[in-house]
């Protein structure tokens, strides 16, 4: 009696032109990734130094101010009165006007109880260039876009220090930094799955 024959149950293999199309997407996808990749960082770069050199606005125009005031004869303390402004947690500009060796003369604001000082390392780089413009950080958590200016009187010569936090614009920047990332990983995903579409394909190739 002759035996029945059992019919062999079909095995599911990835096809080998399955595996070739796809190095094709990726080979074809490579050069946008590419692009899109260097484009993000270009803008990223571009609008985060914007951001940071934006705050050296205030502080370049309060320096200004306040040697323009010192050279028609202003006193200092009318340049830098005592407010007392407390630079861990308020968002205003600081001047301090110290002498040639970086003693303090007058202060609008004060750190931990007394007015901190750059270091002389920017005292001198702003002696020397008239003007220097540093990210300062007089304490752990504080950080301060800065700019010094020297001045000299009649009666007298140092330095006019401005600065302002830049929590905010540190804020910002994160922020800016998590959008970047979602924006460059859309694109890309979504990129690569435009070019696996076959008329995609097609006009690429």
């Amino acid at each position: 009696m002759p035996t029945k024959s059992t019919p062999k149950q079909a095995t599911s293999k990835a096809s080998p032109m399955t595996k070739v199309n796809m190095a094709k997407v990726f080979i074809l996808w490579l050069p946008f990734a590419v692009l899109v990749t260097g484009l993000s960082l270009f803008t990223y770069v571009a609008v985060q130094s914007d951001m940071r050199q934006t705050a050296n606005n205030l502080p370049t125009q309060y320096a200004e101010d306040a040697v323009t005031a010192l050279n028609n004869g202003a006193p200092i303390s009318e340049v830098a009165p005592t407010y007392g402004i407390n630079m861990a947690k308020s968002l205003d500009v600081v001047v301090i006007v110290t002498n040639k060796s970086g003693k303090v003369l007058a202060a609008s604001g004060q750190l931990n109880g007394t007015p901190p000082v750059p270091p002389t390392s920017a005292l001198n780089s702003a002696s020397a260039s008239g003007e220097d413009a540093i990210t300062w950080q007089p304490d752990n958590s504080v950080r301060e876009a800065t700019v010094i200016k020297p001045f000299t009187t009649k009666s007298q010569s140092g330095y006019v220090i401005a600065a302002t936090s830049l929590r905010l614009v540190e804020q910002n920047e994160s922020n800016l930094t998590k959008m970047a990332f979602v924006t460059l990983f859309g694109t890309l995903v979504a990129s690569f799955l435009l070019v696996m579409l076959p008329g995609t394909r097609d006009l690429i190739q």
